[in-house]
């Protein structure tokens, strides 16, 4: 009896360490999910603008920050005209604590990047 409590024990600690990495997995696709609807935004708000403006740069910068991401580089085009093409390119770190072993983690950089070409738009309410 004592045998099937011990194997039962081991086999919960295994359990729970597969659950946790499970877990850990989705933690930067999380944050690369993020990462994209805060550039989409921007790419929006620069088709309406008719460009990339250090106001938007600053709060996207401001906004990845606060997610987490490190040595943010934000590239665009600054202006376009109406039905010019326009760029967003952003390059940004990510860091997070991963579960190595059963009982070490590591510090793991990841690198992620969004560029996407559009089209300068006019919004006409």
């Amino acid at each position: 009896m004592p045998v099937k409590a011990v194997v039962f024990a081991i086999l919960m600690v295994i359990m729970i360490c597969i659950a946790v990495s499970l877990v850990e997995m989705v933690i930067p696709l999380s944050a690369r999910a993020e990462m994209n609807t805060q550039c989409r935004r921007t790419l929006l708000n620069m088709e309406v603008q008719g460009g990339l403006t250090s106001d938007e740069k600053t709060s996207l910068e401001k906004i990845l920050n606060e997610v987490g991401f490190s040595s943010i580089s934000i590239s665009g085009t600054e202006t376009a005209k109406f039905g010019d093409e326009m760029f967003l390119k952003v390059e940004a770190k990510y860091c997070y604590s991963r579960l190595m072993g059963l009982f070490s983690r590591n510090e793991t950089e990841q690198k992620m990047m969004y560029e996407r070409i559009s089209v300068s738009r006019k919004v006409v309410n």
